[in-house]
């Protein structure tokens, strides 16, 4: 039996990507050790990653990253020691590494094993939008990038566009596109209410996604057009969310609703017409951006409608999907939905319901993480 280990921040239930490879490698018949932040599988070996106290963390942040830049001695805390050294003389197979904050403990981990490191954003320039970001992370990131990925055997990254940014910058060769889609749904397109149609927009709320671009967009929307936000909240961005919801106080078509579990998303946006992605390209990730919840938007079988995002609107023209804006200017997009017939929505959820089969993750992406953990383990 072959023994993996996998590392991610964070809870796997509420991370797609990652709970999708997990329930993988557990239908594999794998041995699977667990290093994340809450434990989430039953039966699976864990252990715990340690976040700091937010306050305590800003300070290492400013004295380790900004100021010192001890990038080794800001990662290598006493208790991330301790988790290395209750690890210590562990073989694993396979160690795979979700995103660029664990590599240094994933490298040491593995200890010559094999490495997948699976790429969710293009981390060199994560949030180059954000100053603070980049005058403490930034130049950190670039360090883990240029220091370790020269240690990783094979890496896995959401778009095209993203992994050429790492074939191009970090001269990585082993790398394949395994994009963000859903799992397939046996749904079908509900019908289109002339008098109430329906678009959501579902995903983190982050300032970086100039979220108030659809709220601005809404008031002026016709009156028989409502927007629904289902957006998740993090500690850093409850301040934004607020500022949010008092813009949005006097737009009466525009209503915010919980979020639901990863898991139930495509069911729950099923009565939705339209899927809305309007996200204008303020750091490279969103320029190359083509998240969950456009794939979940196909699942549920809605219209899709984005800005000039290249990675959405290569998939929107192939696929005939929905419809996308030329420019994230407010105005042209909502003139673009309010001259939307019942017909053409109709027509553009049927596309959806057309190729949810096979824009699924069972069809796009299992295969090709079945060649590559037999690359790695055999």
């Amino acid at each position: 039996m072959k023994n993996v280990c996998l590392i991610t921040i964070g809870c796997p239930l509420t991370q797609p990507r990652v709970r999708k490879q997990l329930n993988y490698l557990y239908s594999k018949n794998y041995k699977i050790t667990l290093i994340a932040n809450s434990k989430s599988y039953e039966g699976i070996e864990f252990f715990k990653l340690h976040r700091n106290n937010i306050f305590y963390e800003m300070i290492r942040i400013i004295v380790m990253l900004i100021f010192t830049k001890s990038y080794e001695k800001y990662f290598w805390t006493r208790k991330n020691k301790k988790l290395l050294k209750s690890l210590e003389g562990r073989k694993f197979d396979l160690v795979i590494i979700h995103g660029i904050r664990n590599i240094q403990l994933g490298i040491k981990i593995a200890n010559g094993s094999k490495v997948l490191f699976d790429a969710h954003e293009y981390y060199p320039e994560n949030f180059s939008d954000n100053w603070f970001w980049k005058i403490s992370k930034m130049n950190y990131y670039k360090y883990l990038c240029e220091n370790y990925l020269k240690y990783v055997d094979y890496t896995v990254t959401v778009s095209k566009g993203i992994g050429e940014l790492y074939k191009k910058n970090f001269n990585i060769e082993n790398i394949e596109i395994i994009t963000n889609s859903s799992e397939y749904f046996d749904l079908n397109p509900t019908p289109v209410d002339k008098e109430h149609i329906k678009i959501i927009h579902h995903g983190d709320c982050s300032s970086s996604r100039k979220l108030e671009l659809m709220i601005e967009a809404a008031k002026y929307f016709n009156d028989n057009i409502h927007l629904y936000l289902m957006l998740v909240v993090s500690r850093g961005y409850k301040h934004y969310y607020k500022k949010l919801r008092r813009m949005a106080r006097k737009i009466k078509n525009v209503h915010f609703i919980e979020p639901v579990k990863s898991v139930d998303i495509v069911k729950s946006i099923n009565k939705y017409d339209i899927g809305l992605v309007f996200v204008p390209p303020t750091n490279t990730n969103l320029y190359y951006g083509l998240g969950n919840k456009f794939f979940e938007f196909i699942q549920a079988r809605l219209m899709v409608i984005s800005g000039p995002s290249v990675e959405m609107v290569r998939y929107i023209e192939e696929y005939k999907i929905g419809l996308y804006s030329n420019t994230f200017d407010v105005r042209e997009l909502a003139n673009l939905i309010n001259k939307l017939t019942v017909d053409e929505i109709n027509f553009y959820k049927n596309q959806s319901n057309k190729f949810a089969r096979e824009l699924s993750y069972e069809e796009q992406n299992i295969k090709k993480l079945e060649n590559i953990f037999n690359y790695l383990l055999h």
